[in-house]
């Protein structure tokens, strides 16, 4: 079929760039990057690229900090269409891909934009069920690194652990991948088998692990009242559900007679940020600060997220347990208790993952998931990329031994 015979593709490509007129567009211009021309009119997709200009974006110019032609782009996208080897491509294809193309450019692996089909399973609900391997998949020095196996998972019974770097997915190489695409190519039915090879430190040669993907279900938390007076309490995920099975816990750790709290978010990737602040407001008094969100100048005002609630964990002794495998939410835990003085942090430098996502849809399907901001513990230390460094570093032990762990039960029983 001939480009210019307007094929349904191209007609459903208009009917997306006006629906995004104010934000697709300057996504468009920005790919083009050219520093020359004006812009004035938005053509028709089937129309000469020498026609092809930009129209009804009231002030969109004098907001560009350079004049952008988008001839140029338009001009790529005809040559495309028109000497492919490959033939004519389809124009939605192109135009994802353009706007991918835009938001890649960021250097960010978790500012990503989703088309509509990879949309579905971005959004799977934190307290629902997904099939897939159970992993937190992150990005570190452009490698994809496995975060954290989730608790009693399909990854952590097969041997996957935190820290070790994706090199293969089913024999491809998985180096370049963006994390959307990772996240898809890991993903699948359950009963599927997905294979890896992963470089782990301190092995000499790459490791081959298989994984069957199954339905994932999200542990939340194990309870542990241990006959020296200490509760232990392993929180594998911040989800809605977080907050009500943690109940037992306060009840536990509040009894006559108990020496201490022991909360392990070793290898916890995070979840939600209003679960991290309810739960830490439990040991904090009300009104102090348990973390920032500091936003990119003129894009956001700077945010304070405040203790509040019940405060029943205040004068609990408290050793919170971290390893490389705690993120997000778990660092704004740790690091609000530690710059309060309300616990002892112990174990291994945390993830680093502390900026702020914010996830928008579009009418077609498609979302845009973005970086806004980065948080700050209450003393004003970046969590991302820079983790927590717990007060006292420990490493792990053998697989039969947990000293961190016990390192924890000691300092509670002095």
């Amino acid at each position: 079929m001939n480009h210019y015979q307007e094929p349904p593709a191209t007609r459903r490509t208009k009917q997306y760039v006006n629906a995004y007129m104010k934000t697709i567009i300057a996504i468009i211009l920005f790919v083009a990057g050219v520093y020359a021309g004006a812009v004035t009119n938005i053509g028709n997709v089937q129309e000469h690229v020498a026609s092809r200009t930009l129209t009804n974006i009231d002030g969109f110019t004098s907001n560009l900090k350079h004049n952008v032609d988008a001839t140029l782009f338009w001009q790529v996208w005809d040559l495309v269409q028109k000497k492919y080897v490959g033939g004519e491509q389809n124009d939605i294809d192109l135009f994802y891909g353009a706007i991918e193309g835009v938001v890649a450019s960021l250097d960010d692996p978790y500012s990503i934009f989703l088309e509509p089909e990879v949309t579905k399973l971005f959004v799977s609900d934190l307290s629902g069920s997904f099939e897939g391997i159970g992993a937190e998949i992150g990005k570190r020095d452009g490698r994809l690194v496995i975060v954290a196996p989730l608790l009693d998972s399909p990854a952590e019974r097969a041997g996957l652990q935190s820290g070790d770097v994706i090199v293969t997915i089913d024999g491809e190489d998985a180096t370049p991948l963006p994390l959307d695409e990772a996240v898809r190519r890991i993903r699948g039915e359950k009963g599927t088998v997905v294979a890896f090879e992963v470089f782990r430190e301190g092995e000499d040669d790459l490791l081959d692990i298989s994984v069957t993907r199954q339905p994932i279900e999200l542990t939340n938390i194990v309870l542990e009242q241990r006959e020296d007076g200490v509760v232990y309490a392993q929180i594998a995920h911040f989800n809605e559900q977080t907050m009500s099975k943690f109940e037992p816990v306060i009840a536990a750790a509040t009894k006559d007679g108990v020496k201490g709290l022991v909360i392990d978010v070793r290898n916890n990737p995070g979840g939600f940020l209003d679960v991290a602040v309810d739960l830490s407001s439990e040991w904090l008094a009300n009104g102090d600060l348990v973390v920032q969100e500091d936003f990119n100048a003129g894009a956001g005002e700077d945010r304070e997220y405040t203790a509040s609630g019940a405060h029943r964990l205040i004068g609990v002794p408290t050793v919170v347990l971290v390893n490389g495998g705690s993120a997000s939410a778990s660092e704004i835990l740790a690091g609000a208790l530690q710059d309060h003085g309300k616990a002892t942090v112990i174990g291994q430098q945390t993830f680093g993952k502390g900026s702020v996502q914010e996830f928008q849809t579009f009418p077609d399907g498609s979302s845009l998931k973005l970086t806004v901001a980065q948080w700050l513990t209450p003393n004003g230390r970046s969590i991302n990329d820079e983790g927590i460094v717990p007060d006292e570093v420990i490493e792990d032990g053998e697989l039969d031994e947990d000293v961190v762990l016990d390192r924890a039960v000691e300092l509670l029983l002095q």
